[in-house]
């Protein structure tokens, strides 16, 4: 097997990996991984959206707004900070990034929905 060196590199060890490729555990760890984000996402979504909305179409209190505001800016950082360390450590980095993006993104479009004051008035009557 040859390995592929830099101009530079004059003799040095190879400059580029030999492998670029996952194995099995890696492919089943990174979809377990995806798996798990996708439900906490889910279910963080829902907890936001009951936790701090009014209920039968009355005016949220600014402060439960704030409250609502904070912890969907929190549960953001907190579900990108992993895919962002992953990017930053696992190569190929392609998979991670197109995974993050696909698995943020519902995520990320419920956190911008949740920008105004009228988005935290719930119709729910008990």
């Amino acid at each position: 097997m040859t390995s592929r060196t830099s101009p530079g590199d004059a003799g040095n060890g190879p400059a580029l990996s030999e492998s670029n490729t996952w194995s099995c555990g890696g492919w089943v760890l990174f979809s377990f991984g995806l798996f798990v984000s996708v439900v906490l996402e889910f279910f963080l979504a829902v907890y936001l959206t009951l936790g701090y909305s009014s209920t039968c179409n009355e005016a949220p209190n600014p402060s439960d707004v704030a409250a609502g505001q904070q912890a969907v800016l929190l549960a953001t950082l907190a579900l990108a900070a992993p895919w962002a360390l992953a990017v930053a450590l696992v190569r190929p980095k392609t998979p991670i990034v197109v995974a993050a993006v696909v698995c943020l993104g519902p995520f990320l479009l419920f956190a911008l929905s949740r920008l105004g004051p009228d988005s935290w008035v719930g119709s729910f009557c008990f």
